[in-house]
């Protein structure tokens, strides 16, 4: 509740995180090692030494802090563990399987970081563990492929579902990625 003196501003008290740090180490090292340096006269000194560091786990650390619901992490897709996600309905239907394996073989030779979770369990574990781990995109391989030649996407974020004709489904996601991409360009 402090007023600034410079700018007339309320200093409110929120919480941080440290990702990165700087320490000054004085002289311990520089004089330990006989690190010398010219200092502008030409005369060797030992210079004060310093670090800094980004910790790689506290900015991950930072990200699940600030980017979470009840689901999970929602992870920004520039660091995310994979792009999107393939979750065929039944891995016990053939048809099912072989869109879903078609679609995963296209993504990943345009270079797309796509997983398949075609694991042995229920599709809720599967629809869930891939919202806990937060997976930009999930692309839902069902009953409708079939029926209607469509596939589900659904983004993470904002949980935004798209009915995808199968024929266009490569391209679509592609788009879709790129564009969340563009969030990030400075």
């Amino acid at each position: 509740g402090d007023i600034c003196k410079n700018c007339g501003g309320i200093l409110e008290e929120t919480k941080g995180i440290e990702v990165g740090h700087i320490f000054k180490l004085g002289y311990k090292y520089t004089e330990s090692m006989n690190v010398t340096v010219l200092d502008k006269n030409g005369n060797r000194i030992h210079p004060i030494m310093g670090c800094y560091g980004i910790g790689v786990d506290r900015t991950i650390a930072a990200v699940i802090e600030t980017s979470n619901d009840e689901k999970g992490t929602i992870w920004p897709i520039t660091i995310a563990p994979f792009e999107c996600t393939i979750i065929p309905i039944t891995t016990k239907d053939e048809k099912i399987m072989e869109i879903s394996n078609k679609i995963y073989e296209e993504l990943l030779s345009k270079n797309i970081d796509v997983a398949i979770d075609d694991r042995d369990e229920t599709v809720g574990v599967r629809m869930n563990d891939v919202d806990l781990v937060g997976i930009p995109f999930k692309i839902i391989v069902g009953k409708k492929a079939i029926s209607q030649n469509t596939i589900e996407v659904k983004r993470r974020d904002n949980g935004q579902t798209y009915e995808i004709p199968i024929s266009e489904a490569v391209e679509k996601i592609i788009s879709m990625i790129k564009e969340e991409y563009k969030k990030y360009e400075t």
